[in-house]
């Protein structure tokens, strides 16, 4: 939002997005690893490139360090 044009006028809803990306990103990419895990036990097959996994595993890590370690 920073290095875009402003195509969103009202500060109330840049603050709302930027609030409910920094609180719920973690949330809800655990959400999704932990159905991917049960995918895997299960041994089932998924729609998910293996890349696209690892890389929310990634995320899920950096998030967790950052918001609960690095506080």
């Amino acid at each position: 939002m920073q290095r875009t044009q402003d195509i969103i006028p009202s500060q109330d809803i840049k603050g709302i997005i930027i609030v409910l990306g920094w609180f719920l990103s973690p949330f809800l990419n655990l959400t999704a690893n932990i159905w991917l895990g049960v995918l895997l036990v299960k041994k089932q097959p998924n729609q998910i490139p293996v890349w696209l996994a690892i890389t929310n595993l990634l995320f899920l890590l950096i998030e967790f360090f950052k918001h609960f370690i690095l506080t």
